[in-house]
């Protein structure tokens, strides 16, 4: 079930629409628990909205239950800086504790902030997606009959589905005894929804004589709100996981090491995580050449840790540890104190592995081995596990998919397609991601043979006899692993064809061309690579890393290292600019 209605409305009036007090007074006849929110509102203070006031009147007059998420012209400012995402955030963050209290929440976005957006039901169906909410469209009469009615609210559902919005119902106001539920349902365009319901078209003027007037829950608008409530959850949206991880990094904070201080996307993305206080930044690289080029940047560094690996004090202590580490390969001080000028060995092995920080992101400047070697000296394998391996997180069309590995292994055999498998099977629980795998191939159950799908026929053995616990399946075509109906008929009976979740594919060559193509051709979010198999945090970039992706993989590092106990901050140590 979702957890709230989204009205969107045609209606221009700054109060709440007839049908959002209809649906409110409903659920408290239910005996539900309310809340109220308004995301876009024309004056500077929440409390002086009309819709607000009114709401809140109904509400019991709790101001936590009716509130606002932010005017107008703030949403038009954020908007033409290029931070749609934020708008949408604001709003999230004014839900989620309302969800989180067991309120049933009403959205109600007014058709006339056509300037939040690209249209007003492109900001209605784009939140409704990102809140999991249902829709209900909200169609005022417009002095026409009921053909030009009609006409309006199937075009209004026709663009809210077009905009991905689940409707599960049109509200009418205005136009009792012009059209009837019958003649809306046998629309084409409305005749599938849940429940098409006539509302009066009395608009009280004041939320004491509303709480009177409004008819309350009779068994067609009773029957509308189960049918809303009871709407299939839409999925998760790219914005919603990402926001999500944002709030689980929060929720334990950790201490992450950047080792490539002086480019300028690192320096863009601690601005960013620093606006967003999730996690401690520490940052590796010359402290006058770090905050020249801060301030060239606009980016400040107050609260954010600065740390010269020339330092010779630390440099020395960790050249004499990674010796000690590496003296059965013959290591000696010399050897040590030269790879402690590199900054993967220096972030890596010292201040990770000596606990100096909870995880590190490197590889905006380095090969993805010179981020990985280090780790492989002296961080350890996570049991159950004997190879080090990689994984995307795909953010597309409203779900999350796990595909590995895309980076590291190049020709991995049954056994380790059996690690890279288990794998990526704990990350995806780690991130909320069901675990459905499938093992990838170019042929599907028995319909092919080659050395290289009976390699996997064997790893799906031996998957199932050492993970018994794990739900996999294959060989599967990627077709076959993620569209139902063609698993129907390509691989009939299967638990994971169709509804696969996690891809393993065979090598690196169909591993890392196919998360880009899924990336460039779908427009996916590609989160990644995250590294696997190590039993410390440390996550690559790709040296074509946006700023964005910098975030992205600073969160789920941080969420990573929440598995062990943080590392305390020496605020002593952290310098201002």
């Amino acid at each position: 079930m979702v957890a709230g209605i989204l009205v969107a409305t045609t209606a221009s009036d700054p109060r709440p629409s007839q049908s959002v007090l209809e649906l409110a007074h409903a659920m408290l006849a239910q005996e539900r628990k309310v809340a109220y929110v308004r995301p876009f509102f024309e004056r500077s203070d929440p409390d002086s909205d009309p819709a607000v006031r009114r709401m809140r009147e109904l509400l019991g007059g709790d101001p936590r239950r009716a509130r606002a998420a932010l005017c107008v012209s703030e949403a038009d400012r954020l908007i033409a800086e290029g931070f749609q995402d934020e708008v949408q955030r604001r709003c999230m963050r004014l839900v989620d504790p309302l969800v989180a209290e067991g309120a049933v929440v009403l959205v109600e976005v007014p058709g006339r902030q056509d300037r939040v957006g690209s249209t007003a039901l492109e900001t209605a169906a784009a939140l409704a997606q990102n809140l999991g909410f249902s829709v209900a469209a909200h169609v005022e009469d417009a002095d026409g009959g009921p053909d030009e009615l009609l006409s309006r609210a199937e075009s209004v559902v026709s663009d809210l589905h077009r905009a991905g919005a689940v409707v599960g119902a049109v509200l009418f106001t205005g136009a009792s005894g012009v059209l009837s539920e019958a003649e809306a349902g046998s629309s084409p365009a409305l005749g599938g929804l849940a429940a098409v319901r006539m509302l009066p078209a009395v608009l009280p003027e004041d939320g004491a004589a509303g709480q009177k007037a409004v008819r309350g829950a009779d068994a067609g608008l009773a029957s509308a709100v189960e049918a809303l409530l009871g709407s299939e959850q839409p999925g998760t949206t790219a914005l919603r996981f990402l926001h999500d991880l944002a709030a689980r990094a929060a929720s334990g904070r950790r201490r992450i090491v950047l080792p490539e201080g002086e480019d300028p996307r690192i320096l863009r993305a601690t601005s960013a995580l620093r606006r967003m206080d999730v996690c401690d930044l520490v940052l590796l690289g010359n402290r006058n050449e770090v905050h020249q080029l801060a301030a060239a940047e606009g980016v400040e560094l107050d609260g954010v840790e600065v740390v010269d690996p020339g330092d010779c004090e630390r440099r020395e202590r960790y050249a004499r540890r990674h010796a000690v580490l590496r003296a059965h390969k013959g290591a000696g001080l010399e050897h040590s104190l030269e790879l402690m000028g590199r900054r993967a060995y220096f972030g890596t092995i010292m201040m990770v592995h000596l606990g100096e920080a909870d995880g590190m992101v490197s590889g905006a400047a380095h090969t993805t081995a010179d981020t990985i070697r280090p780790a492989l000296e002296v961080v350890r394998t996570d049991p159950g596990v004997s190879i080090v391996s990689s994984v995307f997180l795909m953010l597309v069309a409203n779900r999350v998919l796990v595909f590995g590995d895309c980076a590291v292994n190049p020709e991995p055999t049954a056994e380790h397609l059996v690690d890279i498998a288990y794998a990526s099977a704990l990350t995806a629980r780690r991130f909320g991601v069901e675990q459905r795998v499938a093992l990838l191939s170019y042929s599907s159950g028995t319909s092919g043979a080659g050395a290289s799908v009976d390699k996997v026929r064997t790893a799906v053995a031996l998957l199932r006899e050492k993970h018994p616990e794990l739900t996999v399946d294959g060989p599967l075509q990627y077709d076959a692993a993620v569209n139902p109906g063609i698993a129907a008929s390509k691989y009939p009976g299967s638990e994971v064809a169709g509804e696969a979740t996690v891809m393993v594919f065979p090598s690196l060559d169909a591993g890392n061309i196919g998360y880009k193509a899924v990336q460039q051709c779908s427009g996916a979010v590609a989160i990644g690579p995250i590294l696997q198999g190590l039993d410390q945090p440390i996550n690559d970039l790709s040296r074509g890393c946006t700023v964005q992706d910098v975030v992205n993989t600073v969160l789920i590092t941080a969420v990573q290292a929440q598995t062990r106990p943080a590392v305390p901050v020496r605020r002593s140590e952290v310098v201002g600019p």
